[in-house]
């Protein structure tokens, strides 16, 4: 078997799920499972059979990784599914939730990519970033939503 191989029929991989407590992180995670993958969740929430993470502190996303890696050993896949919806009018919107925002939806990203890429060496694998299907596909006229951070990743 070659634990690298990313088509849906493979299984044996060892992937990691940002945001997999809930939503469609926790249901990535279950699929990924129920075909006999070996995974991990990583999730602010901390709640039970997760690693607490904050995708937005450097130090979390190291420790969190590093226990994944105690637990799967390498990692094969990586999915970022932690993110932010703030929803705001562009005028009402703060800069701290601007940068809440960036910090989670674009910066954890970046982080728990470079944790996995780091250490991949000549292996191959996988990274998928996802967004909630409610995300607004542009932002309307006069608001100032997530959508623009997560731009950042697809230019």
């Amino acid at each position: 078997m070659n634990n690298t191989d990313t088509s849906p029929r493979a299984s044996g991989r060892a992937v990691v799920v940002t945001g997999g407590a809930s939503g469609i992180g926790k249901a990535i995670a279950e699929a990924f499972a129920a075909n006999g993958d070996r995974v991990a969740v990583l999730d602010r929430s901390g709640a039970a059979g997760t690693v607490a993470v904050d995708v937005s502190d450097e130090a979390s996303v190291k420790a969190a990784f590093a226990a994944a890696r105690s637990q799967l050993g390498s990692i094969d896949i990586l999915v970022n599914s932690a993110g932010l919806l703030t929803e705001s009018r562009l005028e009402d919107m703060t800069l701290a939730m601007w940068n809440e925002t960036v910090s989670v939806d674009l910066t954890g990203v970046f982080l728990c990519c470079r944790e996995v890429v780091g250490r991949c060496g000549s292996r191959s694998g996988a990274a998928s970033s996802t967004s909630p299907p409610n995300w607004p596909s542009k932002a309307e006229p006069d608001s100032a939503t997530t959508v623009q951070p997560r731009l950042g990743w697809w230019g």
